[in-house]
């Protein structure tokens, strides 16, 4: 198993830098193509038909500008401002079709075998060679090199590649950050909870403090109904007693009266009502009995 492992690291590792090379020597095409003069150039555009087409590879021999003849088919470059102006390519393969050497230098006037004369007249210093040979549909790979979609696939394809070769460091240091996170989260998590379960004992401590000191307050409470108590149930039997009191009293008394009355006591006699009338020459005296006149 162990040497299974071992065999499936060394495959991968081998994969890893083969892949590595291989982008690594594109993305030096791309940049070869882009700033260098090779020795070959890629057809294009059309304009050359049917000598040379679309996406063939032509391969440049160097040559002294005062060698070209016309009839040439030369490979030049286009400064920029005519590329913009008219847009040509970078590099182009025409036929000389005269050569100047009017006003002291040497200039060179160029076109298409299947277009028009050039509008600009080629330098000396621009010339970069003769077509010497022609290998066809194998310029459509530096094509796709020497456009800016080429250059940004090879960038991006190198960018997923690093990616893709460091991707078990990023998810070592990704797990390495989350163990870091969650350590930090549960010590924050941990001292959060300890600050709440202090806040909890003190609140319980408080409550069952509250709790004793009510207890304390209705045990109290109930001692003093319990003496209010005692108070009215004195009250009541001192009621009580002085009723009792008070009708052994009062059977004292009658008993008294009994006693002086002699016994069963006297009726008393009626008074006699309304206007009293005196036989003519009596009158009633101040001990009340009836006088005559004298």
């Amino acid at each position: 198993m162990k040497t299974t492992s071992k065999n499936l690291l060394r495959k991968v590792g081998l994969g890893r830098a083969a892949t590595f090379l291989l982008l690594t020597l594109v993305l030096a095409a791309v940049l070869y193509f882009h700033w260098a003069s090779p020795p070959f150039s890629a057809v294009a555009s059309r304009s050359m038909e049917p000598v040379f087409t679309l996406g063939d590879l032509i391969l440049v021999e160097e040559v002294m500008p005062a060698e070209v003849k016309e009839g040439d088919i030369v490979v030049f470059e286009v400064p920029g401002a005519i590329r913009e102006r008219y847009n040509y390519p970078p590099s182009i393969a025409h036929r000389v079709i005269k050569v100047d050497t009017s006003g002291g230098g040497l200039a060179f006037r160029t076109k298409g075998d299947n277009t028009g004369e050039d509008p600009f007249t080629v330098l000396p210093k621009d010339i970069k060679g003769k077509v010497r040979a022609i290998i066809p549909h194998v310029g459509y790979l530096i094509l796709f090199f020497q456009s800016k979609q080429g250059l940004a696939f090879i960038l991006a394809a190198g960018i997923i590649y690093l990616v893709y070769c460091f991707s078990g460091e990023i998810e070592r240091r990704g797990r390495s950050l989350r163990r870091a996170v969650s350590s930090a989260l549960a010590s924050e998590f941990i001292v959060h909870t300890e600050e709440l379960e202090q806040r909890q004992e003190r609140t319980s401590q408080t409550v069952s403090s509250a709790l004793e000191q009510f207890a304390t307050a209705m045990a109290q409470y109930a001692k003093h109904l319990e003496s209010h108590t005692d108070a009215v149930k004195g009250l009541a039997a001192g009621s009580r007693d002085l009723q009792a009191a008070v009708r052994d009293q009062n059977q004292v008394l009658e008993r008294l009266k009994d006693a002086l009355g002699g016994g069963r006591p006297r009726a008393e006699q009626p008074r006699p009502t309304g206007e009293v009338r005196f036989p003519p020459g009596c009158y009633r005296g101040k001990e009340g009995s009836l006088r005559g006149h004298r």
